[in-house]
């Protein structure tokens, strides 16, 4: 697993052992970033939606240990899901917004999510160890969102918190990530442009499973060498109908069940189950690459289609003591 790169490069730059740090492409693990440990991370996520136009994600995240059990991070999201308002025909934007002939959303800035995790509890032993942390979330979303699903990371606006549990053994880790979600609802004024529209959206529930395996090599003899580990992720998540009004009225989203069945589950609650795999490279004990794609496995997201291509990036560097 990476961890022991990490934990490699932290004995030659630091002159100590630094415990180890799983490092899952999607999930968060319970460990922390060492004291002054800085890094940047860039994951893109790129789909096709109902219409074959092509869509992405992209976010920039800085993260730093605050201390040994502490790390924040800060992340930046840039899209082009969503436009800033949502546009004063409400109804027929909800119908056509994903047709062919609808133009392109621009590339904006989603918003800024920022995360505090807290190592809770930690049990050492000879190349295993359990961690358990906690961690906070909060985000500020800049555009209207117009599914049911909320989604913290720059989609929406709130606060979340989660419970994260980390059991590492030799090369293989298991990471199980719950928690839950608080969405802030959205208003949005009538004017020459915009839609009188309110959107209450119901909190969710999520659990996540994360499985990492180092492929090689099977033993770490320098602290340079290349580590390549595989990662499967699966993502349940969980949520209510979303309580709407255009115009001061109730929308109700059942009149379009059998006329728009994609307009009807994206606007509606949902329990689904994602499978989302990678293949991780850790080079330099520095730099790691993640090439991956999600599946869906029961019911579905309607924040994005499948499968979903997964490109990410991230660099850790040690501050001064």
């Amino acid at each position: 697993m990476p961890y022991t790169g990490l934990s490699l490069l932290a004995f030659v730059l630091l002159s100590h052992l630094l415990r180890a740090q799983e490092l899952y492409p999607y999930g968060e693990s319970a460990s922390t970033l060492p004291l002054r440990m800085a890094g940047i991370r860039i994951a893109n996520e790129i789909f096709q939606d109902k219409s074959s136009k092509t869509k992405f994600y992209s976010g920039f995240r800085l993260m730093y240990g605050l201390h040994r059990y502490a790390t924040v991070a800060l992340t930046a999201g840039v899209s082009n899901h969503h436009l800033k308002e949502i546009p004063r025909n409400y109804i027929f934007y909800l119908l056509n917004h994903h047709a062919r002939f609808f133009p392109d959303y621009p590339v904006t800035v989603e918003g800024l999510h920022g995360s505090l995790k807290l190592r809770l509890l930690s049990l050492d032993g000879y190349k295993s160890h359990w961690r358990i942390a906690a961690l906070l979330e909060a985000s500020q979303s800049f555009n209207a969102h117009d599914e049911a699903e909320a989604n913290l990371m720059t989609d929406n606006s709130g606060y979340g918190l989660q419970l994260i549990a980390t059991r590492l053994y030799h090369r293989w880790a298991i990471n199980v990530q719950t928690g839950a979600q608080y969405p802030r609802a959205y208003r949005q004024q009538e004017s020459n442009t915009a839609a009188d529209v309110y959107i209450r959206y119901s909190d969710t529930y999520m659990v996540m499973v994360s499985n990492g395996f180092r492929l090689y090599p099977g033993i770490i003899k320098h602290p340079d060498q290349t580590n390549i580990n595989i990662y499967a992720e699966l993502m349940y998540k969980q949520f209510q109908d979303p309580y709407v009004e255009n115009s001061g009225k109730k929308v109700d989203f059942r009149v379009y069940k059998d006329a728009d069945p994609y307009l009807y589950g994206s606007m509606s609650g949902n329990a689904y189950l994602d499978l989302r795999t990678y293949l991780q490279f850790i080079v330099n004990a520095q730099s790691r690459l993640e090439l991956g794609a999600v599946f869906s496995l029961y019911s579905r997201s309607y924040l994005h289609n499948y499968p979903m291509v997964v490109i990410q990036w991230q660099r850790f560097v040690f501050g001064r003591k």
